[in-house]
């Protein structure tokens, strides 16, 4: 299984999954719901806030989020595919997405209802805990707030005039570059604790990170290579250095820190 963002062409199953479990979400229950919630679901995919976790074609989970309310708008998984850690997937890809320096929110079922088990625990697997009571299309539901990380570096310099810039040349640099490689690595302290990545078969301990994938910012490339490496889902808080590394004949690599 994996994860992507969607894309328009994947609508019709997209739709094929929210039909199926369509009894579980109130507002769903006519087909007109539907075809509204299809033009939301498009709308979600134009701003890059749909992602959905696949098995080869077959769409098993969706999840709709929102930037801006910085909240999880909508989740759905297949019955076939439930305990399969799905949600966890989609659930690893929007915290890592959304501000986790500002509070997060998601509406879901109230404690007394039986729909509201698995949901209200995978929230609160990640944190979440409850606020107030609300509607949500006439049905009562529960708030779930994930309250501000703590942000340890609020000392470092956040203006980019102030980023220090490193050079560094090899003893077999070459005066011509052909080959770019920009990356980026993050520095996560905890508890005056620095997180550190293994590389096993070279015996190497390093900073966490790697390449930039294409359209990919310097700030979602070191959250996510975190993420693949480490496991732990982080928020870029500072850009306080780069540094340029010079190697071989036609190899130039840049990395910046977090």
């Amino acid at each position: 299984m994996q994860l992507f963002y969607g894309k328009p062409q994947d609508i019709e199953n997209w739709m094929e999954l929210v039909t199926q479990i369509s009894w579980n979400f109130p507002g769903l229950e006519t087909q007109e719901k539907l075809d509204e919630h299809k033009a939301t679901v498009l709308k979600f995919i134009d701003k890059r806030q749909a992602i959905c976790v696949k098995d080869d074609a077959r769409i098993v989970g969706v999840m709709l989020f929102s930037r801006n309310r910085n909240m999880i708008c909508c989740l759905g998984v297949s019955p076939d595919y439930r305990r399969r850690g799905v949600a966890s997937m989609l659930m690893n890809e929007a915290l890592q997405s959304l501000d986790r320096t500002r509070e997060i929110s998601v509406s879901t079922f109230r404690a007394d209802d039986e729909k509201g088990l698995a949901p209200r625990a995978l929230y609160q697997k990640y944190g979440f805990i409850e606020d107030e009571l609300i509607e949500t299309m006439g049905y009562p539901n529960q708030k779930y707030i994930l309250r501000p990380i703590e942000n340890e570096f609020d000392n470092l310099p956040k203006d980019k005039g102030t980023v220090k810039i490193i050079e560094i040349h090899g003893a077999n640099a070459h005066p011509t570059f052909s080959k770019i490689r920009a990356g980026c690595r993050g520095i996560v302290i905890k508890d005056s604790l620095m997180l550190i990545s293994h590389e096993i078969n070279a015996e190497w301990y390093l900073i966490p990170g790697g390449g930039l994938e294409d359209s990919e910012t310097i700030e979602e490339c070191c959250t996510r290579e975190i993420r693949e490496e480490t496991g732990y889902i982080v928020q870029p808080v500072s850009h306080f250095l780069t540094i340029n590394e010079y190697y071989e004949v036609t190899n130039y690599k840049q990395s910046r820190g977090f």
